[in-house]
């Protein structure tokens, strides 16, 4: 996986492209800037989260999404799959910042390094459909 995905690239995608597509809902402010949180067809659906780094040194380059737990991921051309868990505050945060609960806390994840559009896609379709 030689490509990087920047995740101001894949946020932007996600907002214009996915959200309608899929259903999902955002569950941080706009303005937050650590890790923005996607609920998948309303606020109850499946979460993931996309990590965004730190915006005063240009953001994340390269699309980490955590996803909740498992044990069997999807082989998906373009993604690198990690049982490690994040270790981002914003992660670990026991609600998003719009007071909704996180299910990433305390080890339940894992996580996916997507290095294009076309597989940020599939992953998350994938992912809505699981």
């Amino acid at each position: 996986m030689k490509e990087k995905l920047s995740a101001n690239e894949a946020l932007r995608f996600i907002r214009s492209k996915l959200m309608p597509e899929l259903g999902l809902v955002s569950l941080d402010s706009s303005t937050r800037t650590k890790g923005q949180a996607f609920a998948i067809g309303g606020e109850s659906g499946r979460q993931f989260l996309l990590i965004m780094g730190n915006e005063a040194k240009g953001g994340a380059q390269q699309t980490r999404i955590i996803v909740e737990k498992m044990l069997s991921p999807p082989a998906i051309a373009g993604t690198r799959f990690s049982m490690e868990p994040a270790r981002s505050a914003r992660v670990n945060q026991q609600k998003t910042s719009l007071g909704h609960a996180n299910p990433f806390r305390n080890g339940n994840q894992s996580s996916f390094y997507v290095s294009n559009l076309d597989a940020l896609a599939e992953l998350l379709r994938w992912y809505a459909k699981k």
